[in-house]
């Protein structure tokens, strides 16, 4: 089989009628998950509230012990925080998102104690692709209180965790940290 790019489609969809593009979009609509996920948030881009709280509610999935703790599915959670951030374009709903499942694993260390290395690697990999966003996208100022109530919240936590993600909080912040408190 010949592979094909994206030339080879654009002659395809030029050979079609309006009816037979039709049919084939709403083909791939019901074959595809993605393709609905896709239309779902391009049909509701005035609502970016509402599709933010639909990913939230999917990564609050994850995280809900009805199975081993080491079942949670970081790969999971960065696919939907990437095709959010592909399929939204708003750099500041994006930032929430992430920092939205950094709070969840911080809730869930709190509640269940100790928990894999991985699991902790996997959250302060998120927190540092937060707080990269953040700077890349000038949000840093607008997300310190946030990203210190979660520093505070691990506080507690061992292995190192708490360590690093106050090292990812003064990288990021230490223009904005009160040394007095």
């Amino acid at each position: 089989m010949k592979e094909i790019n994206q030339n080879d489609v654009k002659k395809y969809l030029k050979e079609l009628s309006k009816n037979e593009l039709e049919k084939e979009v709403l083909n791939l609509f019901k074959k595809f998950k993605d393709v609905k996920e896709y239309f779902s948030i391009e049909l509701n881009k005035d609502n970016l509230e509402g599709i933010l709280s639909y990913y939230k509610e999917k990564i609050s999935n994850e995280f809900i012990i009805e199975r081993d703790i080491e079942d949670i599915n970081f790969r999971l959670i960065r696919k939907y925080i990437s095709d959010f951030k592909k399929n939204c374009g708003n750099s500041r709903y994006v930032v929430d998102l992430i920092l939205y499942a950094v709070e969840q694993g911080v809730l869930l260390i709190d509640n269940y104690g100790d928990i894999t290395e991985q699991f902790y690697i996997s959250v302060e990999k998120l927190f540092a692709d937060a707080t990269k966003h953040m700077r890349i996208n000038e949000l840093t100022k607008e997300n310190v209180k946030r990203c210190k109530k979660i520093v505070d919240d691990s506080s507690n936590v061992g292995w190192g965790f708490s360590d690093t993600m106050y090292d990812i909080y003064y990288e990021s912040f230490s223009e904005y940290i009160d040394f007095e408190e």
